[in-house]
């Protein structure tokens, strides 16, 4: 509870980063921000093909194992719509976070 407190009053007297940040920094973030929202949006049309059913030349269905890599893809575009968010609200440390969970996951 103590150490909570002391983050707490750690972080109001800390600035915000946007408040560090020249306007060209800013606008920098927004443009990270919508290359990040295209990429996003690029994976999601990767897995939506991919949970496609594949048909084979002979006809028959084929058994790709793709549900696992489409989980992946799904929740690697979780994170970097959080990266998103956090480059627009000018969060720059807490966008590169969710970048590195997105490589973890």
């Amino acid at each position: 509870m103590l150490a909570r407190e002391i983050a707490e009053d750690l972080d109001k007297s800390m600035p915000k980063a946007s408040q560090l940040m020249s306007p060209e920094d800013q606008k920098r973030l927004s443009d990270l921000s919508k290359r990040q929202e295209s990429l996003r949006k690029r994976a999601q049309e990767m897995g939506k093909e991919l949970s496609k059913p594949r048909v084979g030349p002979d006809g028959k269905p084929m058994q790709v194992p793709i549900r696992r890599s489409w989980g992946g893809l799904r929740e690697a575009g979780q994170h970097m719509e959080r990266a998103e968010d956090d480059l627009r609200g000018q969060a720059p440390r807490e966008a590169v976070g969710e970048e590195g969970r997105r490589w973890r996951s």
